[in-house]
This record gives structure tokens, sequence and C-alpha cells, in this order.
């Protein structure tokens, strides 16, 4: 049923987040057919605008000619060029001063400019190219958007009335009702201001898709980290509920083995009073005794590990703790001619006592079957690491390498014969019930000091 459930939310969220997707790309795509078709009206716009200025350029030319030419009777006395040259060019740089228009200019059938809107030697000049040239040959137009210094002009040029041809023809017989050839005009229109808004959308759109694009790869990389880790808190799950199948088999195993321990225990017991004296029947006894109270505390360790109950924590008197253990651990400490000796700065502790307890017991045990045969000690201290309570255990044992602090706190793993590799897991059971840590202090040949940290919350 809760799967049933985190299937469909999942199924929901996926859904929700390529909707979103396909959204924010429609948006994008809408937004991109509206700049396409922006810009086509914006070029209709333009080359209107180009025309008309051809057009009413052409149309004032053809008329002050005609009006020179006496409306083109034949026999008339032909115009004085340069006046109509200057009146011309005055036209043209007027209209290019007024802005929108970049440049005019008139080209005779040689392809020579005759009136233009710059000066002579004008860096302004603006030359046709040939490809130019072969359209206005055989469709007598042409158009084209051109990159002038940094900026778009569109050009256009046509093929022109007959009559302007007067205006390069220097032959007093010229005929201007029977022209031969054909002029040319040319008009660049400035974009700048029609493009002004079209490129601020321009802009807006980039920034949008940009936008989109980011917020969509976002979502997209967040479904398939939340798949990801779906599989595997699924997996952990699964790997959970099998530990727990494993720790109810540990435990009942445990309990099994626990009863006949007991038994063995005691016969083994019952034969070493028996054979008291008698050598090595007496060394075998006791041998099976030691061994049997050893595989009574790893079935008690493991019983702990599957089945930990909850701390029940109050106010703790550490010296009091320290010296019931220093008490309990006498006979270990001669044995190995070594030392117990503390320092507790802090010395009340809010915790489990029987759980704090186990944690020194397993600690100081540690130590002592790593303590030197001469010279060993061991030290308990607590103190303030930062604003949390410390608990510490430290010895002149030979210390740990990084792989061994690495897995220290793993269940099964030891480095001594006789070990369970259960005394420091438990350890770290124990704290993690009581929201804290355990850290490892160590260098190869420097002791070893393990640290348990509480929360500060944990005081008294």
């Amino acid at each position: 049923m809760e799967d049933g459930f985190r299937s469909k939310n999942t199924n929901l969220l996926l859904v929700a987040a390529l909707t979103l997707v396909l959204l924010g790309l429609a948006l994008s795509f809408l937004t991109w057919q509206n700049l396409k078709q922006q810009r086509e009206t914006l070029n209709k716009h333009m080359l209107l605008s180009a025309q008309a200025v051809l057009r009413g350029v052409e149309a004032g030319l053809v008329r002050d000619l005609r009006a020179a030419f006496g409306g083109g009777r034949r026999g008339r006395e032909f115009p004085a060029q340069p006046q109509l040259k200057a009146k011309a060019e005055d036209l043209f740089r007027e209209l290019s001063s007024g802005g929108g228009v970049e440049f005019l200019a008139l080209y005779g059938p040689d392809r020579k400019p005759v009136v233009t809107s710059w000066a002579p030697g004008d860096d302004n000049a603006f030359s046709l190219p040939d490809q130019a040239w072969e359209s206005l040959s055989t469709h007598g137009k042409w158009l084209k958007l051109l990159r002038e210094k940094r900026r778009e002009v569109l050009v256009a040029a046509v093929r022109s009335h007959p009559l302007l041809t007067a205006l390069s023809n220097h032959d007093p017989g010229f005929n201007p009702s029977q022209p031969r050839e054909f002029p040319y005009l040319v008009v660049g229109i400035d974009t700048e201001e029609h493009l002004a808004l079209y490129l601020g959308s321009r802009q807006a759109a980039f920034l949008q898709t940009g936008y989109v694009l980011l917020v969509a790869l976002f979502l997209w990389t967040l479904a398939l980290a939340y798949l990801r880790r779906r599989e595997q808190g699924k997996a952990l799950q699964e790997d959970l509920a099998e530990a727990r199948k494993i720790g109810r088999l540990a435990a009942g195993l445990a309990h099994e083995i626990r009863n006949p321990l007991s038994a063995i225990r005691g016969f083994a017991q019952y034969f070493a009073d028996k054979l008291r004296g008698r050598d090595p029947e007496e060394k075998y006894a006791q041998t099976m005794v030691k061994e049997a109270d050893r595989l009574d505390r790893v079935v008690t360790d493991l019983l702990f590990l599957a089945n930990p109950r909850a701390a029940k924590e109050e106010d703790v008197d550490l010296e009091g703790l320290v010296q019931d253990l220093h008490r309990l651990l006498s006979l270990d400490l001669a044995h190995k001619k070594a030392k117990l000796s503390y320092d507790l700065q802090a010395p009340r502790l809010f915790a489990d006592p029987d759980m704090l307890k186990q944690m020194l017991l397993n600690l100081l045990m540690n130590s002592l079957a790593v303590l030197p045969e001469q010279g060993g000690a061991v030290h308990i201290s607590s103190f303030k690491e930062g604003t949390n309570p410390c608990l510490a255990v430290k010895d002149n044992g030979p210390g740990m390498t990084p792989d061994q602090k690495a897995h220290a706190l793993e269940m099964f793993f030891t480095t001594k014969e006789q070990g369970t590799g259960l005394g420091l897991a438990i350890v770290h059971k124990i704290m993690h019930s009581h929201h804290g840590r355990v850290t490892i202090v160590s260098e190869p040949g420097q002791g070893a000091e393990i640290r348990l940290v509480f929360p500060k919350r944990r005081t008294k």
C-alpha cells in the first residue's frame, strides 16, 4: 500500500516536472516564432521605406530635369549640368542628414557614381558589389542587408528613369526624349531605429530561453536524483529488512547457545574443582571454564547488538563510576602491571549509567589487551570539546594505522588473536542511541585515544 502511494507520488512528480519543461519550451518556441514574424514585418517596413525614398527622389529629379529641358522638346538648349548636379547633391545630402537614410547615390550607365550624398574621397563612400550589378542588369533591382562600420544598413538599388542619364551626359546634343541607357538609384536605410525594439525583444528571448533551459536542466537533474535516491532508499530498506532478519536469527541462535553453554560451563567448573591439584587435568578444566566465559560474553554482545534497548538517561557521577571500574579491573591491571589514572574536569554527565559503564568497560578491556608488558598506562578524562561534553580513554599501546582507524567501529573487525570485534561496535551503537559520536585519535606507535562526544543538551 505504502509502496503504491510512493510510486503514485513519484509518477505525479515526474509528470509535473515534464509538464513544466514542455510548457517552458513551448513558450520559448512561440516567442521565437513571434520574433521571426516581427523581423519579417520589419524587413517589409524597411523595404517600403527604401522604395518610398527611391521613388520620391526619382520623381523629384525627373521633374526638375523635365523643367530644365522644357518638357523634353527637341532643340531646347542643353541646361547647365553642374547646376543640376549640385542641386541633386544638395537634395541627397539633405535626405541623408535628416535621419533614417544612411546614404543616396545615382550611378550612370557606366556604373560610376554621378551624384552622391558623400563628398569625393569621403570615408563614407559606398560602392555596389558585383552581385548587385548582375541583379540590376537582369532584374532591374537589388536588395541586401549589409554591415557597414558595425551598423546594419539595408541597401536598395533600382533601375531608374532614363532621363536621369542627363546628369552624367556632357553631349550638348543630348536628346532627353530618346535616351538609350538607364541610370541606377541606390539608397542605404539606417536600420538602427527600426531594429532597436526587435533587438530588445530578441535579447529578452535569449534570456528567457536560457532561463527555461536552465530550469529544464535543473528539473531533469532533480528528477534523476530523486529516482536514484528512491532506488537507493529502496535498496537500503531491503538491506535493513535483511539485516533485521539476520539479527532475529542471531538473537535466536544466541538464546539457543546460552542454555547449553551454561550447562557446559557448570560441568567444566565442577571438573575443575574435582580435579584440583591434578595436572594437566585441572588446567584443561580451567581452560574450558575460561573459554565458556568468553563465549558467553560474545553471546551477550550479539544479543545487545541484535536487540538494543533505548537509553534511559540520567545524571551520572563519573568519579564514582570510574572508581567502580577500577575496583572491577584491579586484578587485570595487576596482571598487566599497568596503571589506571583519571582527570575528570567535567565530573558529571547526562547518560544511561549502565550503557556508559559498558562502553567504558569495553574501552578499558581493549586498552588492557594491547598494553606493553612493562610501563602500561590507561588514562580516563572528561572535558569539553567545543561546547560538547567528551569522555575519553587513552592508552600507550601500539596505536592504530589509518586503515585500522577506518574500520575500527565495524562489527567483527579486530586485530587481536582472541578478539571478537564487537567491543567498539557496541560502543558505537550505544553512542548512536545517545545521539553522540565516537572519535579515534591515534598514530602508529603513539597509543590510541577513543573519545565519546555527547550532544551539548546532555550535560547537566
